[in-house]
């Protein structure tokens, strides 16, 4: 994440299309729509049927799903400042982390 961050301050505005993973889930169709035309491809029905076709699912619940909740507090305490950086903090607080890391 933080490479990713440093490409997007190295490449001018105008080369760079960000979507959100959650939305390409939401609606891939849409956003591969987005994708061609900011790369300035044609639509391809073809391609639109393949999109339809594919399996996109979010797995954003994966880790709360298979992981024991100190797997969870460690890996919210690696990477804590990127999941509020990206809105994902849903409940994170440096004292919570801390407890529950501090608990192992």
């Amino acid at each position: 994440m933080d490479a990713m961050d440093e490409a997007k301050q190295a490449a001018p505005a105008s080369c760079l299309l960000e979507i959100e993973y959650e939305e390409l889930c939401r609606d891939p169709v849409m956003y591969f729509r987005r994708v061609a035309e900011f790369a300035d491809l044609p639509w391809v029905p073809a391609f639109e049927r393949t999109i339809r076709a594919a399996s996109l699912r979010s797995e954003n619940e994966k880790r709360q799903r298979d992981f024991t909740p100190n797997q969870q507090a460690i890996l919210e305490s690696v990477l804590r400042s990127q999941l509020v950086r990206y809105g994902y903090e849903g409940g994170i607080t440096d004292e919570a982390v801390s407890r529950r890391v501090s608990s192992m």
